[in-house]
């Protein structure tokens, strides 16, 4: 876990546009785990799944700094993932620096600013992302996406609502077999008021990244900035039945076939064991619904997912979900 970017509550950087906000403690979490979602995503799209921070080649602390680079507390270009960056994109939706943010909206900003990235000429190696609508992956609209180049990889991001209020336990074995598949790179999600980035289980408790922690904002635009506050020797867990039920999953597919590969896996672990009917967690559908990989659509609202609420936010609570929520058998 410790090479895993940890990415935290930042103070002391420049202010966001347009308000005077130096720092995102108390607002920003979500968004910092969307970071650390994206940051992982990179990592192995970089440097392999296998790389470790502690027996790295010269090679890979270098491409590894850079990675973390874009994550700088800035508003420059060579910071294409910073918070700043991404409350640009939170603006384009109707959204300020200092709103709330539920997992399903992080999951546009990292769409949106991906694709921003890639108009920017930063080299993420031909990464390109895809977030499902309505709980479901359409395969027509992945395969549009791999037809503008056969030879990229893409990020599957899975915004989904696991009950109303609380967690539906018939859905907890579907979210251990998923963090379990090979192509999963976490859960941008938490437990009520309080966003973590989930990397994987240990019995029945979620091993999770926390961003709430204030640090200092580094300058990464020097050679050789400290890495140290962006790595975590102590993750923490909680119970899965404590997750709250809102939660956006992410798998990475390093090539087409490698998604038909995650497509098999995961339809198998997709739907709750001993249940009467077929309540899948998420669903593949052959079809298209070619208006959500525009970036002129609006973001997926948020999902309910904290009593902070979205200061003046412009998302419709609940909508672009469909609720999961069923009786056990």
């Amino acid at each position: 876990v410790y090479s895993i970017p940890w990415i935290t509550y930042r103070c002391g950087f420049s202010p966001i546009p347009p308000t005077n906000l130096t720092t995102d403690c108390g607002w920003g979490c979500m968004v910092r785990s969307g970071q650390m979602m994206l940051a992982t995503v990179l990592q192995f799209h970089l440097l392999g799944r296998e790389w470790r921070l502690s027996n790295s080649t010269d090679h890979g602390h270098a491409v590894h700094r850079q990675i973390l680079s874009w994550f700088g507390d800035g508003p420059q270009r060579l910071h294409p993932f910073s918070i700043h960056r991404m409350m640009e994109a939170a603006i384009l939706h109707g959204n300020s620096p200092g709103d709330w943010f539920g997992p399903s909206q992080v999951a546009i900003l990292i769409r949106d600013c991906i694709w921003r990235a890639l108009k920017e000429h930063i080299n993420l190696n031909k990464l390109n992302t895809y977030v499902a609508h309505d709980c479901t992956v359409y395969i027509g609209d992945v395969l549009d996406i791999f037809a503008q180049d056969f030879n990229q990889s893409l990020l599957v991001l899975v915004p989904v609502r696991l009950g109303s209020e609380v967690l539906n336990p018939i859905y907890i074995p579907c979210i251990k077999s998923l963090l379990s598949l090979d192509h999963s790179v976490g859960i941008i999600g938490g437990k009520p008021r309080h966003s973590v980035f989930f990397v994987g289980f240990q019995d029945d408790n979620l091993i999770h990244l926390d961003p709430h922690y204030s640090q200092l904002a580094v300058d990464m635009t020097r050679p050789e900035f400290d890495i140290s506050t962006y790595h975590c020797r102590t993750p923490k867990k909680i119970p899965v039945s404590r997750m709250d039920p809102s939660c956006t999953l992410g798998f990475y597919c390093h090539t087409l076939e490698d998604f038909k590969q995650f497509r098999k896996q995961a339809e198998k672990v997709l739907a709750p064991p001993m249940q009467k009917g077929h309540y899948p967690f998420f669903t593949f559908s052959e079809k298209r619904v070619g208006e959500i990989i525009t970036p002129e659509i609006s973001m997926i609202s948020s999902s309910g997912f904290s009593d902070h609420g979205s200061k003046g936010s412009h998302w419709a609570e609940d909508d672009g979900f469909v609720v999961l929520e069923y009786e056990e058998a």
